[in-house]
């Protein structure tokens, strides 16, 4: 009842309302999932541009890296380039689109299928590229005693549509600027079941070569990326990573080039698989530090 009365106030994004006629709410509520092509068919209606929603574009996985090589060619220009630590690995695929129907009628193509999901809050009309990530939250209680819990967050790494503002003709910095206001206005922090939602920590690709925030566990190697703290009695919060994910965010992209040409690369820890390609985080930083 709460979220629907939110869902009826204006949103702290904008001055003027455009949250009020969400366009994809002649959705069935009550359909457990719905096929991509009847969604795609409502996505093309709503916004009226068929050729930027077809079901491909939306099914497009990232090119998966496996070479030094490869990587060097791909990325020739790193100033070119943005880079964000994945919680997906060879085995599950967390990164999917997401789309808001009402404020708590959320949908994510999955499989070829949007399936509904729960305990997920997005504006009405919101069209989102987002990581689903298991969080883990450290707490200090007044023994100053450590304890772990976990929280489950979207992490937003692009936006075609937030609400009724369309972002896909918006440069790379103006996205990252709005996504970042529209996931603070949208996350309900103190309703410990809910999902999260926070802006995907996304940094200039040179930054992994001298900068990086990425971090190393000394007992089994495993990669993990700290993030700004949340709540309000965590005083450190983390997730594992597996893999990097490497967009093209120059001036001349939009949206869809961002996302058609995204790559992966995934990182080498305990128990690879032999015949799969991974990637020693020191090798990337080498040839990045030879190139910058």
């Amino acid at each position: 009842m709460w979220l629907h009365r939110r869902s009826e106030e204006p949103p702290c994004i904008s001055v003027k309302c455009y949250w009020t006629n969400a366009r994809l709410s002649t959705i069935d509520s009550n359909l457990k999932f719905i096929e991509a092509s009847q969604m795609i068919i409502h996505l093309t209606d709503a916004y009226a541009s068929p050729r930027r929603h077809k079901q491909e574009i939306l099914l497009v996985q990232p090119r998966e890296l496996d070479s030094i090589d490869n990587f060097t060619h791909t990325v020739q220009d790193v100033e070119d380039w943005h880079y964000c630590s994945l919680y997906s690995s060879q085995v599950t695929n967390h990164c999917n689109f997401y789309v808001g129907i009402t404020s708590s009628k959320v949908y994510r193509l999955q499989r070829n299928k949007w399936v509904k999901v729960k305990n997920l809050a997005l504006g009405r009309g919101t069209v989102l590229y987002g990581e689903f990530v298991k969080e883990t939250v450290k707490l200090k209680n007044r023994n100053a005693e450590e304890k772990c819990s976990f929280r489950y967050s979207l992490h937003v790494i692009d936006a075609l549509q937030l609400a009724d503002k369309s972002l896909t003709d918006l440069s790379f910095n103006e996205r990252m600027k709005i996504i970042k206001i529209y996931c603070k206005a949208i996350n309900k922090e103190s309703y410990l079941t809910s999902v999260r939602v926070r802006p995907k920590v996304l940094e200039p690709m040179a930054n992994l070569a001298f900068n990086s925030s990425l971090k190393k566990r000394k007992n089994n190697h495993q990669y993990f990326q700290p993030l700004p703290v949340m709540g309000a009695h965590s005083h450190e919060e983390l997730y594992d990573i597996h893999s990097l994910l490497l967009l093209k965010t120059n001036s001349s992209q939009s949206f869809h080039s961002t996302y058609v040409l995204r790559v992966q690369m995934f990182l080498k820890a305990e128990g690879c698989p032999e015949d799969k390609k991974y990637f020693a985080l020191d090798e990337i930083v080498s040839n990045l530090k030879e190139r910058v």
